[in-house]
């Protein structure tokens, strides 16, 4: 941002720092002399023309809620990322002067930087003639509100308002497209003198001009045998369930065994009249098999690969752990968390989320969260106490006992600045790991709150079990956790297939959805935000045709599983 603001009185050519310092010390009133020489300062070195406002502002206190000084002071902050110190200036000038719409210009910056889309929205409104370009530029920033951020700002009076009830129409055509485009119709027509009335944003044009696909023959690649039979079988089943579901009948699924592909790829795929192919399930194959499916057909791989520009009808689904991780960092940021610890088992799949939820991290915080890596049960209770600050606690209540007497009854204490343990780890691991962070806070202490991922979560639990994982948070997808919306699907999968183990109930439910969202993958992927609810979660889009989940949110308690979110 090279761009600064004018002040009322332009600065003579020629005029020089010293030059304004010097008339500033001879006139009556020498605001305008000091707001010129700040701006000045400003056009070379942000840094230096904000320690001349300071001492301006300490000098002369008059001066010091100038609007023009403070609009300077702002621009320089935000060229040097000072984004909320910035937006504190801004706040002291008040909208009914004349610089409202130079502060509310500076204020959707700030806003767009810290990442509070609502407020930039409203200030651009304020900042802009009305027309259908500012339209579409308050569009772009309201498309990164979530569903619950629309609902909320709905239940408000605002003037954006009807662009508002226009997106919540649009998030609606992955849950009920023929419904959400009469919706959007409708909008058009109550507000007809809007700009979108007349045109709506292009890829919501677009999207209103196509149907969902209805496929009619799909072919299905997974390892059917060797192996992986048990987890291709489970994924089978649930694709199955979802075409019956669907009460299909002129639907052609053809199911193709790829267990022996890594010793022997075939040199060609039936694929006559095939629409939709889903799978394969292993990530070498997929680049295998690519060269083998025509242009044209639509492919949802089950797997992720090396693609930054994906082809527009190939998409990468997978139950990917390291979603669970970024997930739980963007929430925990959200949370106002600051220093969180990780507890992470030392096996490679536990290790992807660390570093998952490591990187999330830093690119919001800004700040490394304390890790501990284990391989053992000794491990765990060593490094919990070492890493909570136990060790040293516990020295000193010796050396103090052993100063002091009669006897010394003492609590050991827990350090102070860890607000949140995350534990990437399985059910077993978790049990074990629960109480030890119990045990391990001091009851001077608030309780540190304790958050897992599916990883730590089974469906055959005791009531021993339950009480070891008492108040412990953690993510899983909708169907682990017996979600009402999908009881009958439950009880009819468990008569088919009973007694199927954790895993490949998750594998199941992936099947389950790999079929029901297939027609809506080019919707996710042109409309940004958009998502789709199924039994694994909620699922959005990346640039890389790759889907994102968000799972449930739940607690243990002693006797049950309470579902706090069902995103």
């Amino acid at each position: 941002m090279n761009k600064k603001l004018p002040v009322q009185a332009p600065i003579e050519v020629g005029d020089t720092p010293q030059d304004l310092l010097a008339r500033a010390q001879q006139a009556e009133d020498p605001t305008q002399d000091l707001l010129q020489l700040v701006t000045l300062v400003s056009g070379n070195s942000c840094p230096k023309a904000l320690e001349i406002a300071k001492l301006v502002t300490a000098k002369y206190s008059a001066t010091s809620s100038d609007p023009e000084l403070l609009l300077v002071k702002a621009t320089c902050l935000l060229e040097l990322q000072q984004y909320k110190e910035a937006e504190r200036w801004l706040e002291r000038i008040p909208d009914n002067s004349d610089f409202m719409q130079q502060k509310h210009q500076l204020l959707v910056q700030a806003y767009q930087q810290t990442r509070r889309f609502w407020l930039a929205a409203n200030s651009l409104h304020l900042s802009s003639e009305p027309g259908r370009e500012v339209d579409l530029q308050i569009w772009q920033l309201l498309l990164n509100l979530s569903d619950d951020e629309i609902s909320q700002h709905l239940a408000e009076i605002s003037v954006l308002n009807p662009v508002l009830q226009l997106l919540q129409r649009q998030r609606q055509l992955s849950r009920d497209f023929i419904q959400a485009k009469q919706n959007i119709l409708s909008w058009q027509a109550r507000f007809a003198s809007h700009s979108f009335a007349q045109q709506l944003p292009e890829p919501l044009q677009n999207i209103m001009a196509q149907t969902l696909p209805q496929f009619k023959k799909i072919t299905v690649l997974l390892p059917l045998s060797g192996q992986l039979k048990a987890q291709g079988e489970a994924i089978k089943e649930g694709i199955l369930a979802a075409n019956f579901a669907q009460y299909y009948t002129d639907r052609q699924l053809t199911f193709i065994d790829t267990a022996n592909w890594l010793n022997e790829l075939p040199s060609t795929l039936e694929l006559s009249g095939t629409d939709l192919v889903i799978g394969p399930l292993i990530k070498d194959n997929i680049e295998q098999v690519k060269p083998l499916i025509p242009q044209g057909i639509s492919v949802l791989f089950l797997n992720r690969a090396d693609i930054d520009i994906p082809e527009e009808q190939h998409f990468f689904y997978s139950l990917a752990p390291e979603d669970e991780a970024v997930q739980l960092a963007s929430s925990l940021a959200g949370q106002g968390i600051k220093y969180p610890m990780i507890i992470a088992a030392d096996s490679a799949t536990y290790q992807r989320m660390k570093d998952a939820f490591v990187s999330s991290w830093q690119e919001k915080q800004q700040t490394l969260p304390v890790t501990l890596e284990f391989s053992d049960n000794n491990a765990v209770r060593r490094g919990v106490n070492d890493k909570l600050a136990l060790t040293d606690s516990k020295a000193r209540v010796r050396q103090i006992s052993n100063l002091l007497k009669p006897e010394l009854h003492s609590f050991e204490r827990n350090r102070r600045d860890i607000d949140a343990i995350i534990i990437f780890a399985n059910a077993t691991q978790t049990e074990l790991i629960n109480p030890l962070i119990e045990a391990s806070t001091s009851p001077f202490s608030a309780i540190i709150p304790v958050y897992a991922t599916s990883r730590s979560f089974s469906r055959n639990l005791s009531e021993n079990d339950l009480r070891d994982l008492r108040n412990l948070n953690f993510i899983e997808m909708p169907w682990m956790l017996d979600s009402p919306a999908y009881s009958g699907l439950r009880k009819r999968a468990e008569q088919l297939w009973p007694g199927r183990r954790d895993a490949l109930q998750r594998l199941f439910a992936m099947g389950y959805d790999a079929l029901n969202m297939a027609p809506y993958l080019p919707l996710l992927a042109n409309l940004k935000n958009q998502s789709w609810q199924g039994l694994s979660g909620q699922i959005t889009l990346n640039a890389a045709h790759q889907t994102i989940r968000r799972t449930s949110t739940a607690q243990f308690s002693e006797q049950e599983i309470k579902v706090i979110t069902n995103d």
